[in-house]
């Protein structure tokens, strides 16, 4: 592995263990029109041009550019978020930090409901009574 890999490796791993969220942003050609440049999630960044289609960048600004289309790339921190997650088939809201249990889905506030369908992109973390004391 390659310094850099290793570079690449450690670092993700620090991110992960001090709970910061990285997401790699994009911006093509004039992106800015249509809602750009956004984060793009990790598991799309092989068909980055389906993507940005589905995203409702025009395919026909894609192929007038020819091979010659290119995007610029980024890396942000994210904002941290709420954590939610399926626990034997209900879900659950988990303290940021320790990933206890913190809420289950029948107790979930509206907009604990609305970030758990998807409906909001946001919910601020939350913690459970230990590692707020922290």
């Amino acid at each position: 592995m390659s310094k850099c890999g290793v570079f690449t490796t450690i670092r993700h791993f620090l991110l992960k263990i001090n709970n910061i969220i990285m997401a790699t942003m994009i911006d093509p050609p004039s992106g800015w029109l249509y809602g750009f440049p956004k984060p793009i999630p990790e598991d799309r960044q092989k068909d980055t041009i389906a993507w940005l289609v589905e995203q409702g960048y025009p395919k026909d600004l894609i192929d007038s550019f020819g091979e010659h289309f290119y995007c610029r790339y980024w890396e942000e921190t994210e904002k941290e978020k709420a954590i939610i997650k399926f626990n034997n088939d209900n879900l659950a809201l988990l303290c940021s930090m320790c990933r206890r249990i913190i809420k289950t889905g029948i107790d979930f506030n509206e907009e604990e409901n609305k970030f758990s369908k998807g409906e909001i992109d946001y919910l601020e973390p939350l913690y459970c009574k230990e590692c707020k004391n922290d």
